[in-house]
């Protein structure tokens, strides 16, 4: 399926299901205006590319200032723009959890799978079976290649260092595959796994075993779905602001302060606060309440438009009676559109 996708060359999206061009004339009015999409997700694609680099921006600098003893020297030649985009490739992370919660939310309801959810809790078990089956793989793979033979392939100071018998290669060979088997590598420290960012895969199979929990409480109770899931986020903010303000370990003044070996030793500890479930769930939260917005939007989007079709039938005798009620036509969130844009 990959495969097909990297050399598919026609123009369509893979996150968009692009209507087919209306061309008979037997197709009615209603069929080929229902048939434009209201919700275009291309923009996904976009947003991903961005966030990507951001991402490999964070990494250079974490290399990089890992491997000075002292950061005043990276400071002297480097402008102020060099570092302000520090806290921009931590913060992009979120992007992508943020991105799988809308998905994963907007399909299930538009493909009624949220009740099925609600009804049958067996849904749930081939719903996490599912997304292992997808990820497992390739990942037991890579790790199995780091295990084995990654140290052949390369050389080099820091190479050596990464792949050395006292290094990352004696933590690697002598970790347990449970560890990776159980989705359970965001428990430990990143330079403790065979594949360090693969706290990310962890977090993202945990939050779809509860996700069920969510979509049946947004599916049976909306109002206070959404009221639990903004209550878990606020859980999640003040847990996270407790770790750090509550530990000496988190102190990020001497970053700040360009310290010897200050973000080194930051680094070897941030697994507590940066790669736990619990302290990153709040981003993949927050796209479970957006993709229920969008579901309800093109839900009232279509209801809203199949109204006027009938009342412009009727109004020519073909159809439906005009009641003389005034339309509104369903638009986004005026909230978000005034505070929430103003505010970012």
């Amino acid at each position: 399926n990959n495969l097909r996708l990297l050399f598919d060359t026609s123009k369509t999206s893979s996150l968009m299901e692009v209507a087919q061009n209306i061309n008979t004339e037997d197709q009615n009015q209603e069929q080929a205006l229902l048939a434009k999409p209201i919700v275009d997700l291309r923009v996904i694609e976009g947003i991903k590319v961005i966030s990507m680099c951001y991402v490999m921006i964070g990494h250079v600098l974490m290399i990089s200032t890992a491997l000075m003893v002292n950061g005043r020297e990276l400071a002297d030649v480097k402008p102020l723009a060099y570092f302000i985009a520090y806290p921009a490739p931590a913060l992009t992370v979120n992007v992508f959890f943020t991105i799988t919660g809308l998905l994963t939310s907007y399909l299930m309801f538009k493909h009624n799978q949220a009740h099925s959810l609600f009804a049958n809790p067996l849904k749930w078990i081939s719903f996490a079976l599912y997304r292992y089956l997808r990820i497992m793989p390739m990942y037991a793979l890579v790790v199995l290649y780091c295990k084995t033979l990654a140290r052949f392939t390369g050389s080099g100071p820091y190479w050596d260092y990464g792949t050395s018998a006292i290094a990352q290669r004696r933590s690697c060979q002598q970790e347990s595959w449970l560890w990776t088997l159980l989705f359970a590598s965001n428990f430990k420290s990143p330079v403790s796994h065979c594949i360090p960012s693969a706290w990310y895969l962890a977090n993202d199979f945990q939050f779809f075993l509860v996700t069920p929990i969510f979509l049946a409480m947004l599916h049976k109770w909306p109002v206070w779905g959404q009221r639990a899931i903004k209550v878990c986020i606020a859980a999640g903010f003040l847990a996270s602001f407790q770790s750090i303000y509550s530990s000496s370990l988190h102190d990020l003044r001497p970053i700040a302060n360009f310290a010897p070996h200050a973000f080194k030793t930051y680094v070897t500890h941030f697994d507590y606060n940066y790669t736990q479930p619990q302290y990153r769930i709040l981003a993949y939260l927050c796209g479970l309440l957006i993709g229920f917005a969008l579901h309800n939007y093109e839900r009232l989007k279509l209801e809203h438009l199949r109204l006027r079709l009938a009342r412009e039938c009727g109004a020519r005798g073909e159809g439906a009676k005009s009641s003389g009620e005034p339309m509104h036509e369903p638009g986004w969130s005026k909230r978000f559109e005034t505070k929430g844009m103003a505010l970012s």
